[in-house]
């Protein structure tokens, strides 16, 4: 992809609404990455930069992905269109090669804590983009219909799929769909898991 040189005054003074909405969540979002850091992170986590940091560190200008938005998708199939850039390009910038090794995960957290494990190998077959705005939106937010919950914060960042010519993707709903993402890493912890004998097989429970 070719970098752009020239923006119109318009599109200038979008980018500068945007990154005003992005220094208004740093304060929740340092606040939350920091009790992160105290708390249960691991040392090897990495923090996900800000687009324009993160921009800069790849070198690379930030993509229109247009999706089959599966929050949306409640009768029909609902299209949404996202500026982000490729996640592969931010795990071999943030985690170096190790993450393309069979067997791993890239493991995803959010500013609340929750953890997301996604097979690394995924990100080699489909495409997936780290997105940071939601085209047409003033704010970086979605509705769920199913769940009645509305106006849910996705930012710092939210991982999508492109799905639009993937009905297997489509069908997994909104499962590896990730949204306030703010730090991630190498994670072999499913790896381990399958390894240990207390574990009952797959799909079974232990006797009581």
């Amino acid at each position: 992809m070719q970098h752009r040189t020239h923006q119109p005054a318009q599109a200038h003074g979008t980018w500068r609404a945007h990154w005003r909405r992005w220094a208004l969540c740093l304060g929740a979002s340092a606040l939350a990455m920091a009790a992160m850091a105290q708390g249960s992170a691991p040392p090897d986590a990495v923090a996900l930069p800000d687009p324009k940091a993160m921009q800069q560190r790849l070198s690379y200008a930030p993509q229109r992905i247009t999706v089959v938005e599966p929050h949306l998708s409640v009768q029909k199939p609902h299209l949404e269109t996202y500026r982000g850039f490729p996640a592969t390009l931010v795990w071999d910038a943030l985690l170096g090669p190790n993450w393309r090794k069979p067997g791993v995960d890239i493991e995803i957290r959010a500013l609340d804590g929750f953890i997301s494990r996604i097979p690394s190998q995924r990100f080699i077959q489909e495409r997936a983009f780290l997105t940071f705005e939601r085209e047409g939106h003033a704010k970086f937010t979605m509705d769920n219909p199913a769940q009645h919950q509305t106006n849910i914060p996705l930012a710092p960042w939210y991982l999508v799929w492109d799905n639009r010519d993937r009905p297997a993707l489509i069908a997994e709903g909104a499962l590896m769909w990730p949204y306030q993402s703010a730090m991630v890493r190498i994670s072999t912890e499913r790896q381990q898991a399958s390894c240990q004998p207390a574990c009952p097989p797959h799909g079974r429970r232990p006797a009581s």
